[in-house]
């Protein structure tokens, strides 16, 4: 059911709105209507004060009535005439606070914006002052530490206009790149991608069987042989071993050593270097 608020004649100084994303809550929202109404409650008291009558009062339709009314006016005023609040050095705020020379140019400085340098007693004075607001003297580096804006997929950039992190894959693995220069790059190799044939060999008495998965492509080149961690199974062997050779910043290749002949392969490697 809609609940009528009750407004309160009291000068209200805070209003806090719900961000956009937050969990539904009619609570901040009924505290802020109820704040509005608080306010505009208090500009009516004011207003009536001033004019010495009753917010709702009928207004005067005759000069006569006018003359009343301003009569009334100027009399709250302490006898001071209108003409007088024309250059009145205080603005109307009910607590006086606002000045105008606490809004002239210049009376707000760098200091004043300081972290830390801001609090409740000298929010009064001002915190803005028209030279910092100007269109030049806002720059993106003085948005954020280190970073400057968003590419078109949304990642943050840094101040050289590199991702600080960014994720990529292909038919050839994944990878992940940071702004410092890191990358890595890990994939996997099914057994349809390694040969049938295999070559046997008697090691010390030990038959033994190899075989070469050739070609295997980094998803992202790295900018010198990267580091490359490998593993794997050979079916039903007791002992098998990967090895890498033959490895540059874009490809390596991987040997299978192992006992059963025929024996299916499966294997995957993580490579970490630099991009840049």
């Amino acid at each position: 059911m809609p609940e009528n608020l009750t407004p309160q004649d009291q000068w209200e100084t805070q209003f806090e709105v719900p961000l956009p994303g937050e969990p539904r809550n009619i609570g901040p929202l009924r505290t802020l209507f109820q704040k509005l109404l608080n306010r505009t409650e208090r500009l009516k008291s004011r207003i009536g004060a001033i004019l010495g009558t009753n917010w709702d009062a009928t207004p005067p339709d005759t000069i006569a009535g006018l003359a009343n009314r301003v009569g009334a006016l100027e009399a709250n005023q302490g006898g001071t005439t209108l003409s007088a609040h024309r250059t009145a050095p205080v603005l109307d705020h009910p607590d006086g606070s606002v000045t105008t020379d606490k809004l002239a140019d210049g009376s707000v400085t760098t200091a004043k914006l300081a972290n830390g340098a801001v609090n409740g007693a000298k929010l009064a004075p001002g915190a803005v002052g028209t030279a910092q607001l100007a269109d030049a003297s806002i720059t993106v580096s003085k948005l954020a530490f280190g970073v400057s804006i968003l590419d078109s997929d949304g990642m943050p950039l840094d101040s050289a206009g590199r991702k600080i992190v960014a994720y990529g894959s292909n038919s050839n693995g994944s990878f992940v790149r940071f702004a410092d220069g890191t990358q890595i790059c890990w994939a996997k190799q099914p057994t349809s991608r390694w040969a049938s044939a295999s070559e046997v060999s008697v090691q010390r008495g030990v038959t033994v069987y190899t075989r070469d998965l050739l070609g295997v492509t980094f998803p992202a080149a790295f900018v010198d042989e990267p580091s490359i961690a490998l593993g794997g199974d050979v079916a039903d062997a007791q002992l098998k071993s990967f090895v890498v050779w033959n490895p540059s910043a874009t490809r390596f290749n991987i040997g299978a050593i192992y006992q059963i002949s025929g024996a299916p392969i499966f294997s995957y490697y993580i490579a970490i270097g630099r991009w840049y």
